[in-house]
């Protein structure tokens, strides 16, 4: 409760004692007359519409008690004072009002600019961050109308301030603090409102639990800043990483509490561990057996044993370090609830019983505006699903009807997790990465269940719809020459089924009229076994050069199969009819044919596919034409190497190496060395064998927004190494997606000789 209400209701509590003796002689009395003192800037009728009761109504002092509080909840007043007055006809009932001051100005403080320093190649270079600026913050204010020259409105403050508490949140920050009661106090007391952040700086760790030995292990994982705030995935990370080893294990349902500093904006981190215990006394043992163990064999867990003298006792701390890699071999490989105990069996053996962990229930649930629909998920037999809505009363019942979009078993399919299983964080990473690479949805949080006694936890993942999956938009006329314009139509996860269809078409408005257009129907978990089944048809003119006219008919089919849970196998065909001709279709070539076959591999190990800040991407791909029809006959090799490095929040560096080599190709299908697709800021050429680099410091402002600095090197068998620098800016535009807007700057291109960049467009991803 703020400050401000506390006051109020004492100040209405003295009240109420002054009319005490009234109350109980009469529990009753009549209004003769209602006053409202103190209105200055805010207008009657609002005050008013407050009101429980009117004059000549005969009321009680709780009637007066609630339109006090009515009228407090307004936002608009430091105090409501009633003040009855007793006349021989009625009460007089004058409410004295103590409006809010008008705002003056704004002063933030606290959040503090912080030094930190990038070392490039040993140079450290300093560069200055703010966790917020001042200027966002008053963009907050603004946007809750709290604003210089106007009363100030306590609600609107309120919610103001949770705002600002919520973007310390997003971007990751939990040590911080508004000081709520100063805050309040700025307003009572003057005109001038003042929101001190306190973002408080790691002064100490302390580590409660453990005896020297233990502590100094601890002491050594433990890597946190000390001169900047610290972000709650650090925090989390380190825990992890002290919880998940084998020398530790919580011992308060609070494992990190924070303390006060010896300065107000100090904290001391409190971890609360205790040491994992196999043994109480010394043991001796020669040799090593494994119980409980699947995932690994009782051979490769041998191998990952450390040494340990036969002849000599030892307790649980060197106990610990020979069992570490196999602790570790689990835990590092994702199986993070893995636990282990010991057996002495006598005579030299040591029996290691391994507890590797188990799935129980798993289950989706759809949010959306009006309930929710949770779907659980089997490892065999049917699918369950519950509908629940809100009713009147704002509390879920369980309906009939289904409010939810996508059909359970599109669900079913993505979430590559099951009951039973053991249980693995990378396999729950995967099931959110290809969740979120179906595009239907905005968000997939992962949540669990209490760990129960058999060492099983519930898997729970809250999914978020997107509202909006299809788009359209193009402009279309007739003329002589027939329809002419551009038009694209996509549909995503049509009717809730998994199913995209997109149709792209274009015909020249002017000079000669060429129609393009392209149907692409893809099926995400809609057939048995295979993850996606897309068709492709299209037709297209291009232009190898400015008088040739290339026309290309046909359609491809692509299969994907998940052959683990980060690697696609993908296999493909294509079939198309080419001509090439003279522009305005004289001299044309016989038409010729493409029979082709595709064989790739994708690895994905990208944290997200939304602005990856971790792992990457592995392709290879082979094509073969010929041979086995009728047609052109060439063979085409292409792989792609892509990682992405963190560096600070919606920060990082991701870099691309693509290779492509080609054997009797015919032009159209030759590679694209230069372009927006690959070196930016170079005239497209078709070549038949490249290699090039794109390195790129990519900078996320907004989930809309982004930019880039990049370059890009390459050569093919055609040319020398070629490289450019510069800047793109990507925006995402609805119903048109990801646009790019590209300015290049060549670096060793003889033929440019201005300083001007280079301008290009594009859409889509670059990589």
């Amino acid at each position: 409760m703020g400050k401000l209400k506390i006051v109020a209701i004492f100040v209405m509590a003295l009240w109420m004692g002054a009319v005490a003796a009234f109350a109980q002689a009469e529990q009753t009395f009549l209004i003769k007359d209602i006053v409202i003192e103190g209105l200055d800037q805010v207008a009657l009728l609002p005050v008013m519409d407050q009101f429980t009761f009117a004059v000549g109504d005969t009321i009680t002092v709780e009637d007066v008690r609630d339109t006090s509080e009515n009228i407090f909840a307004m936002g608009l007043f430091n105090n409501v004072t009633p003040i009855p007055e007793e006349e021989t006809d009625g009460v007089v009932l004058t409410f004295v009002l103590d409006e809010n001051p008008v705002l003056q100005g704004i002063e933030i403080s606290g959040n503090r600019q912080y030094q930190v320093s990038w070392d490039l190649i040993g140079l450290k270079i300093p560069f200055f961050w703010e966790v917020v600026k001042s200027d966002k913050l008053i963009e907050i204010l603004e946007d809750n109308d709290v604003l210089p020259y106007q009363l100030i409105n306590r609600n609107n403050l309120d919610a103001a301030i949770v705002a600002i508490q919520q973007l310390y949140q997003e971007r990751g920050y939990s040590l911080f603090q508004i000081d709520m009661g100063n805050v309040y106090n700025s307003i009572v007391n003057g005109d001038m409102l003042r929101i001190p952040i306190v973002e408080f700086i790691i002064e100490e760790v302390q580590i409660e639990g453990l005896d020297a030995e233990f502590e100094e292990i601890a002491r050594s994982m433990i890597t946190l800043p000390t001169t900047e705030p610290v972000k709650a995935v650090v925090l989390n990370q380190t825990l992890t990483g002290l919880t998940e080893s084998i020398y530790f294990v919580p011992s308060s349902s609070q494992p990190i509490e924070p303390l006060p500093g010896s300065k107000f904006d100090k904290v001391v981190l409190k971890f609360n561990l205790g040491p994992r215990t196999l043994i109480e006394n010394t043991i001796q043992f020669s040799s090593v057996t494994f119980t409980g163990n699947s995932a690994y064999g009782k051979d490769r867990l041998r191998t990952n044993l450390s040494k340990w003298d036969p002849d000599a006792p030892l307790d649980n701390l060197e106990l610990l370090h020979v069992l570490e890699g196999v602790f570790d071999l689990y835990h590092k490989n994702g199986y993070s609830n893995m636990n282990l105990s010991v057996n002495n069996l006598g005579d030299g053996q040591l029996e290691v019983v391994i507890d590797e962990g188990t799935v129980g229930d798993v289950s989706v649930r759809l949010n959306y505006d009006e309930g929710h629909t949770t779907v659980t998920l089997p490892n065999e037999g049917d699918i369950e699903v519950r509908h629940f809505q809100m009713d009147d009363t704002g509390q879920e019942v369980e309906v009939a009807g289904n409010l939810a979009h996508t059909k359970p078993y599109v669900l079913n399919r993505a979430v590559q997790v099951r009951p039973g299983q053991l249980f693995n964080a990378n396999a729950i990473r995967d099931t959110v990465r290809t969740m979120l690479n179906l595009g239907y949805f905005d968000d997939v949080q992962v949540g669990f269940g209490p760990r129960l006694d058999n060492n099983q936890v519930d898997l729970n993942l809250t999914v978020i719809e997107k509202k909006k999956l299809g788009s359209l938009n193009g402009a279309l006329s007739l003329s002589d020459t027939g329809l002419v314009g551009k038009l694209t139509v996509s549909e995503k996860n049509l009717f809730g089924t998994g199913q995209d269809i997109a149709l792209d078409y274009d015909r020249g408005i002017f000079g000669p009229a060429r129609t393009n257009w392209s149907l692409i129907y893809t099926a995400n978990g809609f057939f048995p076994i295979y993850k996606d089944f897309s068709v492709r048809l299209f037709q297209s003119f291009e232009r190898p050069t400015f008088d040739e006219e290339l026309n290309r008919t046909g359609g491809e089919l692509t299969l994907t199969y998940p052959f683990t849970s980060n690697i696609d196998l993908t296999m493909g065909g294509r079939h198309e009819i080419f001509q090439e001709c003279l522009r305005n279709n004289q001299n044309c070539d016989p038409q010729g044919v493409t029979d082709s076959v595709k064989l790739g591999v994708l690895r994905d190990t990208r944290d997200t596919p939304i602005f990856p800040m971790q792992g990457g991407r592995e392709f290879f791909q082979v094509e073969k034409a010929g041979g086995f029809s009728v047609g052109v006959e060439f063979t085409k090799v292409d792989a792609a190497l892509i990682h992405h490095f963190f560096i600070l929040e919606d920060q990082n560096i991701s870099a691309r190496l693509f290779a492509g080599w080609g054997e009797g190709m015919p032009s159209q299908e030759k590679f694209h060395l230069g372009g927006p697709g690959s070196i930016r800021g170079l005239v497209d050429k078709r070549v038949d064998t490249m290699t090039f680099m794109n390195l790129e410091y990519r900078i996320k402002w907004l989930d809309q927004f982004s930019t880039a600095l990049f370059t890009d090197w390459g050569f093919s068998n055609r040319s020398e190494l070629q490289g450019t620098m510069g800047l793109e800016a990507r925006v995402a535009i609805p119903l048109v997606g990801m646009t790019r807007l590209i300015l290049a700057w060549p670096v060793n291109d003889p033929n440019y000789t201005t300083f001007a960049p280079r301008f290009q467009f594009s859409f889509g991803d670059m990589f």
